[in-house]
């Protein structure tokens, strides 16, 4: 189910690397919200090699879901629970918090996972998914079947705060004929947060640095593999400044 499985498996040792989204990595360092319970220490021995490809998610509906703007969502079936991944979750929640409503202004649907939400989505079952990324192919179903409209945040400071405060990233407008759906023939500003690949802090120093200097050097490479996500990965992506957790010593070297 994610980092909040194997977060753990850092302090033991069953696991050296993973990969994982900014919020759900900070929660895992500081031991905190869902994390808290799972961790059992003060911080989790977790630290970051590279952030990687950013992920765009946006609220998707039917086209003829009558949903236009994110106040239409009031009173709606909203799929927001997405069962073992509290990321997801806060995704969604971020969203209404971006459109000035909360949970209690929404039916809300539980689901085992994202590609379940879009699905109750095309089935009619639900109204609207609180969380689906731009490539995911269940989108590209639904906009076969009944039309995907994302429904466009609200890009204004305060409105992007609200949603900061719940799930960590930022607000990017993205080009019609970049999504490709017909039930989305306009311009969309959609929520944008960062993808982290993590090792535990005990992880050799010499076989951290070789792992980053290895992802450097293929970049060109790794973009190519799946166009729509990696060819985002550009290098001045590996250090920024809005990292959530400290680097590892070795990543640290390289980079210097």
């Amino acid at each position: 189910t994610g980092p909040l499985e194997w977060g753990a498996m850092l302090s033991t040792k069953e696991v050296d690397l993973g990969i994982g989204p900014n919020g759900d990595m900070q929660d895992l360092w500081l031991a905190r919200n869902e994390y808290k319970d799972v961790i059992r220490t003060k911080k989790a021995p977790v630290r970051l090699l590279s952030i990687s490809f950013p992920i765009r998610i946006g609220v998707i509906t039917r086209a003829d879901s009558g949903i236009m703007t994110g106040k239409d969502v009031k009173g709606r079936k909203y799929v927001g629970n997405y069962t073992g991944s509290p990321g997801q979750c806060r995704q969604a929640r971020a969203m209404l918090a971006n459109f000035e409503l909360d949970p209690k202004d929404v039916t809300m649907i539980s689901v085992p996972n994202v590609s379940a939400g879009v699905q109750a989505v095309t089935d009619g079952r639900a109204e609207a998914n609180g969380t689906s990324s731009l490539v995911m192919g269940g989108v590209r179903e639904l906009d076969a079947a009944r039309g995907a409209r994302y429904i466009s945040m609200d890009p204004s400071p305060e409105a992007l705060k609200r949603a900061q405060e719940i799930w960590p990233g930022e607000i990017v407008k993205v080009k019609a004929d970049t999504i490709k759906l017909k039930g989305t023939p306009d311009d969309v500003y959609v929520y944008s947060y960062d993808q982290y690949i993590v090792a535990r802090e005990t992880l050799d120093n010499d076989a951290a640095y070789a792992i980053v200097k290895s992802l450097w050097e293929l970049n060109a490479e790794i973009q190519k593999m799946t166009p729509k996500a990696l060819e985002l990965w550009t290098k001045d992506r590996f250090v920024r400044e809005s990292a959530l957790i400290p680097y590892h010593d070795g990543a640290v070297r390289f980079y210097r």
